[in-house]
């Protein structure tokens, strides 16, 4: 945008300032934001500075200024829509989008993981807008505009993340896929195509260099989650450490379902090769078994899972290889009923599929499998499949309905033509903090402890006026 910081003398930021065009030399390059819900929460004033980055950035005209033509271009596309003249001038210069006010995550997390629920990945990218769709700036915070993101998203071709951290890693929790790869696929359902997606490196002091989501997540595999040394440390933490390696597992099936072109096939046999046909000599089933088979079980079905969706075109042995362990597993260990793999009909009908195929597994281990299955859901697969289809549907409807507060301001519209304001928020309300339930009668327990008290202080006194005689007698 050509902005930069104010500092005070205590190097603490107090606004912003514009770079001049001559110092530029360069367009203006519009720029949305999409905090996490606790940085806004934590930074508000930040949030603030960006605003003003933003329209300081937007009123200037020595150099091409993308911000104002893509605001103006918004602006029209807003009022094509219905929405009034001066509304719109407004809105179309929004740049800051994220959960409304209170909420953290998206939800993004919790529906990629839930693999069942959800046939298309365009339903993940609706969640994604329906809970970013609040926009802050301009005095205004967090109102809802979900109108405004999809027009900010399709005009974004690059989605950005900071990494600063030497620690943590892409792969090491799901808050890096679902707000980098939440982002990405938002942008790329409005696009029509996939937005370069990278992460900006700060790791070191004076150090910068900027990073493609796929090179990260192919170093992290190599090096810590494929790695023989960072395996043997998990398995000195025995339950928790076999809980990390299926985590790791499942944010890799997070990077795959929001940016599939980042998580190719090979990502996937490696980790097959490793963690079910032991390339290392790790004894690493013995180890799940020992440990957490449960987690054994949760990784063999998210690769399935994988299979299933089409993400990973794996090979008949592989299929069948997966399909027999997570069978065996759930018959001798019961279900370990994971987002994937307890509510999931889909899958465990793939599995019974695969598993009955001659010389695979016996009719009994296959006729246990289905018992163990529906034993935990106390429903056949037939009717947790027909149940699912219903949930589905439920869940599908529901992004197509008008939202409460939007129906409310359709109702509040008066015969006259006029609309009935519609406040939502907080109020706030004088609170007597005085438990009336637990005072006590001026003549019960509050004067016994005030006559105690005195009563102490006499005997205290009538004790230091004797030990001053004897002082004296002596």
């Amino acid at each position: 945008m050509g902005i930069k910081p104010k500092w005070d003398s205590s190097d603490r930021v107090v606004g912003v300032e514009a770079i001049p065009g001559a110092v530029l030399q360069r367009p203006r390059i519009d720029v949305m934001m999409n905090p996490s819900g606790l940085y806004r929460d934590l930074f508000p004033n930040m949030i603030v500075y960006l605003d003003q980055a933003v329209q300081t950035a937007s009123a200037l005209s020595d150099v091409e200024n993308l911000i104002r033509k893509n605001s103006d271009r918004i602006r029209q596309r807003l009022i094509e829509s219905g929405i009034a003249e001066n509304q719109a001038a407004e809105l179309s210069q929004m740049r800051i989008f994220t959960e409304t006010p209170g909420n953290h995550g998206n939800r993004v997390s919790e529906l990629t993981s839930f693999s069942g629920l959800w046939d298309k990945d365009d339903e993940i990218a609706k969640v994604f807008q329906k809970h970013e769709g609040y926009a802050y700036g301009q005095g205004k915070w967090g109102i809802k505009a979900p109108e405004v993101l999809r027009e900010n998203l399709k005009m974004s071709d690059v989605a950005v993340h900071t990494m600063t951290s030497t620690v943590i890693g892409v792969m090491d929790n799901d808050d890096w896929f679902q707000h980098l790869g939440g982002l990405s696929l938002a942008i790329r359902k409005e696009r029509g195509e996939a937005p370069d997606t990278v992460l900006v490196v700060q790791q070191k002091p004076n150090e910068l260099k900027v990073e493609s989501i796929s090179k990260t997540i192919g170093r992290e595999l190599r090096t810590r989650y494929l790695n023989p040394k960072w395996i043997d440390g998990m398995k000195k933490e025995n339950y928790a450490g076999a809980r990390e390696m299926s985590k790791f597992v499942e944010h890799l099936w997070g990077w795959q379902v929001t940016t599939p072109f980042a998580v190719d096939e090979v990502k996937w046999r490696e980790t097959y090769a490793v963690y079910v046909e032991d390339k290392y000599g790790l004894d690493i089933k013995s180890f799940f078994s020992q440990a957490n088979p449960w987690a054994y079980q949760s990784i063999t079905a998210r690769m399935l899972e994988s299979i299933r969706k089409d993400y990973w075109q794996a090979d008949e042995t592989t299929r069948r290889k997966l399909a027999a362990e997570y069978a065996v597993n759930v018959v001798e260990q019961g279900v370990a009923c994971c987002d994937h793999t307890c509510n999931n009909p889909m899958l465990n009908n793939m599995v019974v599929n695969i598993i009955s195929i001659p010389g695979v597994l016996s009719p009994e281990i296959v006729e246990r499998f289905k018992l163990a299955v529906e034993k935990a859901l106390k429903k056949t697969l037939d009717q947790q499949a027909t149940d699912m289809a219903q949930t589905k549907k439920q869940v599908n409807d529901g992004f197509d309905k008008q939202s409460p507060s939007e129906t409310k301001k359709e109702q509040g519209k008066e015969g006259d033509g006029k609309s009935k304001t519609s406040v939502e928020g907080y109020k706030m309300e004088e609170v007597n903090s005085q438990d009336k339930s637990t005072e006590l009668p001026s003549s019960g327990a509050q004067w016994y402890a005030i006559l105690f008290a005195m009563a102490l202080l006499v005997f205290v006194a009538i004790g230091m006026r004797r030990s001053g005689g004897r002082t004296k007698g002596e």
